[in-house]
């Protein structure tokens, strides 16, 4: 299982909070943090608010420019993942 699919799958969409843990192991600590930070945002929040919550923060932190093309890349599509799942939930 992917660290994508572990954050979005089916499990963490319930009728309450949307988000409420990942599975986060044997990869490298920079990607980590930017899991935690994820989760930090979209944690605790619905469908409705997760799909509504563009990841323009992680450009406006400086983030996309900071981190190599993959891990920039990686960590988009996972926030635009996040927001779609959730926008099929909501």
């Amino acid at each position: 299982m992917s660290l994508l699919n572990a954050i979005v799958s089916p499990g963490f969409f319930t009728s309450g909070p949307v988000l409420t843990a990942a599975v986060v192991g044997g990869g490298a600590a920079i990607v980590s943090g930017l899991v935690a930070l994820l989760l930090r945002v979209y944690s605790g929040r619905t469908p409705a608010e997760i799909a509504a919550t563009d990841p323009v923060f992680l450009k406006n932190l400086g983030l996309l420019e900071a981190l190599s093309t993959n891990r920039g890349n990686g960590i988009a599509a996972m926030a635009r993942k996040i927001r779609e799942v959730a926008a099929t939930a909501a």
